[in-house]
This record gives C-alpha cells, sequence and structure tokens, in this order.
C-alpha cells in the first residue's frame, strides 16, 4: 500500500499485522513504475491490499482481524469511515458490503453500557464486535447504553453517517423507545432509567409526529420511577401537589419521585393519567392501606383517626361523582356491590369507643 507517508503509525502497523506492507517511496524513483502493483492509500486501496494478503478469503482475513485489540480495530473502523469516503467513486456497493462483513462494528447492549451511563464513564472495556449484517441504526437521541444488542454503537455523528450511507437500516426514536428501551426498563439501574425516561419525556412531540399511537403506548408503560424506588404507569399514581389527598396518601409507592415532579413533566403525566382525586379504586386503597394500619401493633390511632375522617369527609363530598348517592345511576350496579361490600368489611372508619354523654 502506498501509504508510507498517510498512514499514522498504529494504523501501518495493523495493516501489517494483517499482511499488507508499505511502499517505501525513499527505495523508489517513479512511483508509475509500480504503480500497476500498489494499493492507493483509500477505502478501495486498503481493502484490496487486505483481500490480496489474505489469498481473497474473507473468512482467514475476519479471523485475523478479529485477534486484533479493541483499540486497532477502532482505529481500523475509523480509517474506513472517513466521511471522505463516501461517495461513488470510493466506496462502490461491492466495497460498501465489504466493510459491514469485517468484525470491526461495536454493538450496543453489552454489560458495561448502564453502569458507564449511570457512572458518567464512557464504556470502553467488554465491547462486543462484529459484522454489522443485520444491525441497525438508532435514530440520534437514545444514549447507547439503552439499546439492545440489535444496535450498532458508534463514536460520532460521522460513524452515524457512513454507516447510513454504506446501507445500514435506521430506525426511528419513537422505535427505538417501544422495542428496544420500553421492554428493558426493569432490568437498568434506577438511576439510568430514570434519567433515560426524563429525556423521552422531552422528546414527545417528536415521537408523537413519528408515531400516532406513541401516546397510547406510553400510558401503558411502567416508566415513572416512584419515591420508593418502583416503576409505575401514570394512572397508578397521584399528584402530590394536591392538597385534599395528603391526608390520605401516605408511602412513596403512590407518587412519582422527585425528578418528576418539574412543572412541565406533572402537565404531561397528568395528561397520561396521573390521578389528582380520588376514584373508587382509590378509596379502596386508601380503606386498605388504614386497615392494615390499625392491625399493626406500632398503629398510631390519633394519625388513623384523622385518615379515616378525611377519607369519609371525602366520599361524602364527591359522592355524586363516585356514585355512591342513591340517584347515581350506577348505584345499584354490580360494580357498586363489589365496592361497597369491601369497603363496608374493610376496619377504615373512626368510631368513638365511648358513649357521648349529654348533659
Amino acid at each position: 500500500v502506498d501509504g508510507a507517508s498517510v498512514f499514522g503509525e498504529r494504523l501501518k502497523d495493523l495493516l501489517s499485522r494483517l499482511g499488507c506492507r508499505m511502499l517505501n517511496t525513499h527505495l523508489v524513483q517513479k512511483r508509475e513504475a509500480v504503480e500497476g502493483y500498489v494499493w492507493k492509500a483509500s477505502l478501495k486501496g486498503v481493502l484490496g491490499a487486505l483481500k490480496a494478503a489474505n489469498a481473497g478469503e474473507m473468512e482467514r482475513l475476519c479471523e485475523r482481524i478479529g485477534a486484533l485489540t479493541v483499540e486497532d480495530k477502532r482505529e481500523m473502523r475509523a480509517f474506513l469511515l472517513q466521511r471522505r469516503w463516501l461517495n461513488t467513486e470510493q466506496c462502490d456497493e461491492q466495497d460498501a458490503a465489504l466493510v459491514l462483513a469485517l468484525p470491526i462494528h461495536e454493538k450496543c447492549g453489552g454489560p458495561e453500557g448502564a453502569q458507564a451511563l449511570g457512572s458518567g464513564e464512557k464504556a470502553e472495556e467488554g465491547a462486543g464486535f462484529g459484522a454489522a449484517a443485520g444491525c441497525r441504526l438508532a435514530a440520534p437521541g437514545v444514549a447507547p447504553s439503552l439499546l439492545s444488542l440489535e444496535y450498532l454503537r458508534v463514536a460520532s455523528e460521522g460513524e452515524w453517517e457512513a454507516y447510513k450511507y454504506l446501507g445500514v437500516a435506521v430506525s426511528k426514536l419513537s422505535s427505538v423507545y417501544v422495542d428496544s428501551v420500553f421492554p428493558r426498563l426493569q432490568s437498568l439501574p434506577a438511576g439510568v432509567c430514570e434519567e433515560a425516561m426524563l429525556v423521552m419525556m422531552g422528546q414527545l412531540p417528536q415521537l408523537c409526529r413519528e408515531d400516532s399511537r406513541f401516546w397510547d403506548r406510553l400510558s401503558h408503560v411502567e416508566f415513572v420511577r416512584t419515591a420508593k424506588g418502583k416503576l409505575a404507569r401514570p394512572w397508578e399514581l397521584y399528584d402530590p401537589s394536591v392538597a385534599e389527598l395528603h391526608d390520605l396518601l401516605e408511602g412513596g409507592e403512590l407518587y412519582p419521585s422527585e425528578a418528576f415532579l418539574r412543572p412541565e413533566y406533572v402537565a404531561t403525566l397528568v395528561r397520561l393519567g396521573l390521578q389528582t382525586s380520588l376514584d373508587r379504586t382509590g378509596i379502596q386503597l386508601v380503606a386498605r392501606t388504614i386497615a392494615a394500619a390499625a392491625a399493626s401493633p406500632d398503629a398510631d390511632p390519633a394519625r388513623l383517626a384523622s385518615r379515616g375522617r378525611s377519607l369519609l369527609s371525602l366520599m361524602s363530598k364527591h359522592a355524586a361523582t363516585l356514585g355512591l348517592d342513591a340517584q347515581s345511576d350506577a348505584f345499584l350496579a354490580e360494580a357498586d356491590a363489589l365496592f361497597t361490600s369491601e369497603v363496608r368489611a374493610l376496619a377504615w372508619a373512626p368510631v368513638l369507643r365511648e358513649p357521648i354523654l349529654s348533659e
């Protein structure tokens, strides 16, 4: 290869280990005299030299490349994916297929990903390398550590553009979240998951433009981190800014974590179903928690009485809305019967243990 004066020392060294030789220009008086025997210092030239050095055997070439260090593979990839090669004159379909077949491409979804994002460090160790066949590119906007193995890890915008030119399929941002990120949320570290979902909420306008069903899909995903550290759907949680609920709902598992309490996030969560008042399901939940707390030996009678009075007051105040008044069409419905039977059976209502004596 005529690249002695063009290639860096690392590239020259790794090419020599793959069987290529550099032209010593000091020993050549006229380059045109050896032009038919020397490959140019280009993408086509390097690919041609690699094939020739390995007798055209792809299996042998891939085996030798597979034995290179991580740094060497990245060096070779950086050379082959340069922007200057992205044209039909420098890289035709055959060249593109050969580049993608070489085991120099990094896959996402490795064990190093989540830890790297969580610690703020770049993932360097344990990256999986292989051919790019069958892999996809994720649309910009998702951290590589959130992606699964079918996605390529790219080091720069230039690499992303190069892969796209070479024919690697690009997944829309909405598809990346639905197919790769959402199914993995439960397995991600808490901080990584929370940060990723906050980023996603900022991308919702784009995501909904791409996929008209994305909003509905999201409302059924357990993506909101609660104050207790668990994941929940928006409609399973309550808005902590509603004063009426403060005395009734206790426990961080019923509220979003602090990171989700910025006004713009709360407004989005309310649209996704975050509850601002108690419905029948909520009343049953509160009644169960009061009854469970009352059975505890450490129960605070005064606190339990206060919560019971608050629940009774709320049920009385919103009786019509909840379908608890005699005039409601739903009053005699089967669902109503199930609701009232459970609420009546639970020990949540405050009672007086001594009769009120009138003077």
